[in-house]
């Protein structure tokens, strides 16, 4: 690929020690690939700020992960935020 072609999106931190205390049945290996993607579709311009766009995120993760995502399928029917405490991800 040439070096023009190339675009760097940003990065995303994942946390061992947040997926471990968080993983209960899924695992942690499950409850990081819920992590990644969802920084991943942070980093193509997703966001979860408005009711619309939350199921739009929300639907994209469960495509990517398989099963439910950290945005809640419901979160625009009274689901909670995945970072409410610290409103960030």
């Amino acid at each position: 690929m040439a070096q023009s072609a190339l675009r760097l999106l940003g990065d995303v931190v994942l946390s061992l020690d947040t997926a471990t205390a968080r993983a209960g049945k899924r695992g942690v290996r499950r409850e990081l690939e819920r992590y990644l993607a969802h920084g991943i579709l942070h980093l193509l311009g997703y966001d979860h700020r408005r009711r619309q766009a939350a199921a739009i995120m929300a639907a994209l993760e469960i495509k990517l992960v398989g099963g439910q995502g950290l945005i809640p399928a419901r979160r625009g029917a009274g689901g909670r935020k995945h970072a409410a405490k610290k409103n960030r991800c």
